[in-house]
């Protein structure tokens, strides 16, 4: 177990004679993340664990700790390429209502949630009745129609494009992808930067 701060926790056990690792924590949770999110951290978490077997000072191991995960966030982060990520590891799933259900904004224009449902609606060529589940990626062209589109870094709705719709891998935005899995890894642990060059963050780790 690898205690990272209050209630918050990284747990190995070896099931089926592979090692696999749990979360506990909000720290962790990244329930609106896609996939790709925690499969970096355990890909990382792993390699920072084998480097970690064993250690004699506390405060150095640390210091340790810290600089392998910063190494191996920005090592696998960077080397993400479409030719090796499971589509399906990048889908965010969100229900989509029709678009008169959103409220209007003050002048009566419809809010961000409607117009991305008009969108879709465009896009898809029907209604949408009822609540409706989607399988989204986050791609480099917004949905058609949306006028001053934006693109946030926890919710770009503009720009999530239902997989079953994309006609293109290459629209995929995997630049996107890479900055939150970043930014991630650098909630998750407090981590105030990635950069090679600091050496700050995991206030009372361990």
């Amino acid at each position: 177990m690898l205690f990272v701060k209050h209630k918050n926790y990284l747990i190995w056990k070896a099931k089926d004679g592979r090692l696999k690792m749990y979360t506990k924590g909000n720290n962790f949770k990244g329930s609106d993340k896609a996939p790709i999110a925690r499969r970096v951290l355990e890909e990382i978490m792993f390699r920072v664990l084998r480097d970690h077997l064993k250690w004699e000072d506390e405060n150095k191991v640390k210091d340790s700790v810290r600089r392998s995960i910063k190494r191996y966030t920005l090592d696998i982060v960077g080397r993400l390429d479409l030719s090796n990520v499971r589509l399906e590891d990048l889908i965010l799933i969100q229900s989509v209502r029709s678009p008169s259900v959103y409220k209007s904004n003050r002048d009566g224009s419809g809010n961000v949630h409607a117009k991305r449902a008009e969108a879709l609606e465009r896009l898809l060529g029907r209604k949408i009745t009822g609540a409706a589940k989607f399988r989204f990626v986050v791609t480099k062209m917004p949905l058609p129609g949306i006028e001053n589109p934006s693109k946030s870094g926890v919710k770009p709705i503009d720009y999530m494009y239902p997989v079953e719709s994309l006609s293109d891998l290459s629209n995929i935005d995997l630049e996107w992808y890479r900055e939150m899995i970043r930014n991630y890894i650098r909630g998750a642990f407090g981590l105030t930067e990635l950069e090679r060059t600091v050496q700050r963050g995991l206030h009372e780790f361990m």
